[in-house]
Order: C-alpha cells, then structure tokens, then sequence
C-alpha cells in the first residue's frame, strides 16, 4: 500500500537566469522515493514583464542531469506583479528515478518567486 504525504515540495524568494550545467536551477531534486508534483505557483515581483521557462530533467547517473530544450514543460511571459498558476493533472509530473529534477529559470534573473506542492509517495 502506498502511502502519500501531500506537502510544499519547494519554495524559493527568486529563481536563477541559468540552468546550464547539472547545479544550477534545480527547484526540487527526487530522493529515494516517487515524488508527484501536482502545482506550481509563480509571481513576478518586479516592475517589468518576465519570462519564465521550466523543465523536468531525468537524473544523470548519481547526479542531477543537464537541461535540454527537450526537457521544457513550460515557458511563458509573466506580466509584473502577476502570479500565475499552473495545475498539473492527476498524477502530476512523475519523479520516478533518484535524481530525477524539476528546474527553472527566469529572465530577468531574480525576478520570479516559486512555490511547488504535490506528493512524495514513501513505499
């Protein structure tokens, strides 16, 4: 029987303008179990329009992998102080695999906080 704990998987007062090598950007980073994430809140707290980008990026061996276009899931303009919500359908992006990582990126750099909930499933 599985047993799921629905928790705040990550928060963050600004996100990074780089994902490019396997430390930057991670917002949350799979353990040893199957993490489910289910939302995603974004807010623009500076004076002009950014745009946000972010990926699920299966694990690289031991390590958290390096992002690839192919790994984006959504990328859009967030107006100044808007948030946006995003709603991840049941069963939500899969984190299956130890490693396995949800990053993100904003331009301009500092510009965007980021709140992620969803389901660490522990058996």
């Amino acid at each position: 029987m599985s047993v799921f704990e629905y928790s705040k998987l990550y928060f963050s007062e600004s996100l990074d303008d780089s994902v490019a090598s396997n430390t930057n950007g991670i917002l949350y980073e799979n353990g040893l179990y199957t993490s489910f994430i289910r939302f995603i809140l974004l807010h623009n707290y500076e004076s002009t329009t950014s745009t946000v980008s972010l990926y699920r990026v299966p694990a690289g061996g031991s390590v958290v992998g390096v992002t690839a276009d192919i790994d984006r899931f959504w990328k859009g303009d967030i107006e100044s102080n808007s948030t946006i919500s995003i709603e991840i359908p049941t069963p939500g992006i899969i984190l299956d695999t130890y490693k396995d990582s949800i990053k993100g990126k904003s331009s301009p750099d500092d510009s965007v906080s980021i709140l992620i909930t969803g389901a660490i499933d522990s058996y």
